[in-house]
């Protein structure tokens, strides 16, 4: 039991950091995948809302492409992350932005 406890939790901190990986580096492609590692976990730990709504943005995401072109190419362009600053590996996820900007100044 307490190596399968540690099995899956380094699982689950790996799709993590695949995940910061992804936002920090503006790759789409990583990002989309990473939230399709996470959906099991979040079904298996009861997270209601994620496990209800990431299955819904996942296949919104995956049509992208096909409805929405302009803004697939913006994404796989980077365009889905805030980076305000040139230091690299620095852009952070919007809302993320948002908090540190806006409600910060709150």
């Amino acid at each position: 039991k307490l190596f399968a406890f540690w099995d899956d939790y380094g699982t689950m901190v790996e799709i993590l950091l695949q995940f910061i990986k992804a936002e920090r580096t503006s790759n789409w492609k990583v990002h989309l995948s990473a939230a399709v590692a996470m959906t099991p976990h979040f079904f298996a730990m009861d997270r209601q809302n994620y496990s209800r709504w990431l299955p819904v943005y996942l296949a919104d995401m995956q049509s992208l492409e096909s409805k929405h072109p302009t803004v697939y190419n913006e994404f796989m362009s980077g365009n889905h992350v805030v980076c305000r600053s040139s230091n690299p590996f620095s852009q952070v996820s919007t809302d993320m932005a948002f908090e540190q900007s806006l409600n910060a100044d709150s």
